[in-house]
């Protein structure tokens, strides 16, 4: 077996894998995709497993393929602008209950300044919190950390030998210095 470091990262020593979580999450997705009989696929649309997303405008183009890409164009220009991800990216102490994942992609529903899907690549987790639901919702799971923590481990983590069980916490500057 093959291994090398470089720095000052120890292989067997946890670290915060912090955006490399959005590879992971896509990972997931397409392997729920790619499930014998598929319930949800590229051209999948949000108002396929949310009655409250809507069916028209541009929140209605969106598919599985604009979210997975970055150009789902849900974060309008309002967030890039103000640095603001609203309830995609919750602050650090805040509380968030059993309905946050639900409320929060009806809250995203509502934007009214969506671009047109496709158009624009806009980092961030607006389009991952939605297409990561769709996968939940797609194998009739609820919409919880819970719940998708499990779906990571059973698609992702477990294919690929881990078995440790990976820790999820909010990155701090206290997580750096010990």
């Amino acid at each position: 077996l093959w291994e090398q470091s470089n720095g000052f990262i120890d292989l067997d020593e946890p670290y915060s894998v912090a955006s490399e979580t959005k590879v992971i999450t896509a990972l997931a997705i397409y392997r729920v995709m790619a499930k014998p009989v598929p319930t949800l696929s590229l051209l999948s649309k949000p108002s396929d497993f949310f009655p409250d997303w809507p069916t028209t405008g541009n929140a209605g183009k969106i598919t599985m393929a604009h979210l997975l890409a970055f150009t789902s164009g849900i974060a309008g220009t309002a967030y890039k602008a103000e640095k603001n991800e609203g309830c995609a990216r919750p602050g650090y102490s805040e509380s968030t209950g059993d309905d946050y994942w639900m409320t929060c992609i009806k809250e995203m529903a509502k934007y009214d300044d969506m671009l047109e899907p496709g158009t624009v690549m806009q980092y961030g987790p607006w389009h991952l919190m939605v297409a990561a639901g769709m996968a939940l919702k797609s194998l009739g799971r609820p919409l919880s950390g819970e719940s998708w923590i499990s779906l990571v481990r059973e698609e992702v983590y477990m294919p690929a030998g881990i078995t440790e069980q990976p820790e999820y916490k909010a990155v701090t500057i206290w997580n750096f210095l010990g």
